[in-house]
């Protein structure tokens, strides 16, 4: 498999993740100690560290294929 196919799915798989957690979390506010908003609610639901991590993954994803597209010889 070529490394642009790989970026391409980590970006997708990331991207979806990415949309799932954000769609998920407008539906589940959350008041965290006072707080409000995207982070109270990644808090609240205990997701912020599987939000990283799709995020993390989607941005390697896109760093491959701009890498594999522009800077390979």
């Amino acid at each position: 498999m070529k490394k642009a196919h790989f970026g391409i799915i980590l970006f997708l798989l990331g991207g979806i993740g990415f949309l799932i957690f954000s769609m998920y979390l407008s539906a589940h506010q959350y008041n965290y100690n006072g707080m409000t908003g995207t982070y109270a609610a990644l808090l609240g639901n205990e997701l912020l560290v599987p939000y990283t991590i799709v995020c993390v993954i989607a941005i390697v994803g896109l760093g491959i294929c701009v890498y594999e597209a522009y800077f390979r010889q």
